[in-house]
């Protein structure tokens, strides 16, 4: 069988590495951490378990998933004075509820990634935040070095997506307006059934930020991403019904948030729009029930000093019927993408091999 190998190297929150590669040696150099995880590395242990996770390091390029390219047509201009993925029907609208639990990060990729579906291929899809909850943690397939509950970075989503774990559609009796910790711990063999059985491909993901507010470039690449690509997740400081931090402001559809603290993000929620005559942008977020929505769409200024700070969205997806008929992977890889998360070795992370073959043809 004729095959190609794909040396991938994995270079996202716990070692991001610049490698020089001559014919005697591999020169390896370890970049510092963002000041955003510096600050939750800072928090004592028990408040960091509960407080979303910031990226370890900063990335401004987008990384390949698959084997797709480009962007669809522009849903809206960039010029425009304000733009939302509600109003071009490319948002999946359902209220999303994540109750108590520290999922919001989950809800926040999935949406991401139901947002980018809607663009490309008109589908409408409710992704089992359950399921990647479970999938990342220390009882799931790959698996990571953290408990189900245990807040999480929407990067996580790349290496869920990248060995085809997932997504899978929600889960009956679980996902919904159930869903809670004890829930999914008592159905974990449930969850667990739904394993590389995903319903989408996800091919890519940018992943970008400033460290702090939006400066003027990071403005307008959101806007493009938004109106090419579609939702991006994020995480931000976010108190519910906090008047200090959410005011009622003239011109605005729903409250403004504005944070000038230096708490560490502990809310993940999804960009769909913005608005420039307040400067801000419009968020979706998971919800404590779903008979109280009224956090579900609010706007995060763009002077928010956590809105910027990492972005992640996910894009290029493929439903898995219409995957087409050119290069598919073949290796169970993505395994040891975050296998020594929590622990800073200084070593060098795996290099991961897939094999890479023609899905028809000749073998």
């Amino acid at each position: 069988m004729n095959k190609k190998k794909i040396i991938i190297i994995f270079m996202l929150l716990f070692n991001i590495l610049c490698v020089h590669v001559s014919a005697q040696k591999i020169t390896v150099m370890e970049s510092d951490y963002t000041e955003a995880y510096k600050r939750w590395l800072a928090l004592p242990e028990s408040e960091r378990k509960n407080t979303m996770q910031p990226s370890k390091y900063y990335i401004q390029t987008p990384r390949r998933l698959g084997n797709i390219s480009g962007t669809r047509a522009p849903i809206g201009s960039t010029s425009a004075t304000s733009f939302s993925l509600l109003d071009k029907g490319k948002i999946n609208t359902s209220t999303k509820v994540q109750g108590t639990t520290n999922s919001c990060w989950a809800f926040a990729v999935l949406e991401s990634v139901e947002s980018s579906a809607l663009i490309e291929n008109a589908s409408s899809y409710t992704l089992s935040a359950a399921h990647l909850e479970v999938a990342t943690s220390s009882s799931g397939i790959m698996p990571f070095n953290r408990a189900i509950n245990s807040g999480g970075d929407t990067v996580f989503g790349a290496p869920y997506f990248l060995g085809r774990i997932g997504p899978v559609n929600a889960i009956s009796g679980i996902d919904g307006n159930n869903y809670s910790a004890n829930v999914i711990n008592s159905n974990i063999s449930t969850v667990k059934a739904k394993d590389n059985n995903p319903v989408l491909i996800v091919n890519d993901y940018d992943t970008f930020g400033t460290g702090s507010t939006c400066n003027t470039d990071t403005i307008k690449y959101i806007k493009e991403y938004l109106t090419t690509k579609g939702a991006i997740g994020v995480g931000i400081y976010y108190i519910r019904n906090n008047s200090s931090l959410c005011q009622t402001v003239s011109g605005a559809d729903h409250k403004v948030c504005k944070y000038n603290g230096n708490e560490p993000a502990n809310h993940g929620v999804t960009i769909i729009g913005w608005n420039d005559n307040i400067r801000a942008w419009l968020v979706k977020s998971s919800t404590l029930s779903s008979s109280d929505t009224s956090d579900k769409y609010f706007y995060v200024s763009y002077d928010d000093n956590r809105i910027c700070e990492t972005l992640t969205g996910y894009y290029n997806v493929e439903i898995v019927d219409k995957v087409e008929d050119n290069i598919h992977i073949y290796d169970k890889i993505g395994d040891n993408f975050y296998r020594e998360y929590y622990v800073d070795t200084g070593t060098v992370p795996d290099v991961v091999l897939a094999n890479i073959f023609p899905k028809n043809g000749s073998s």
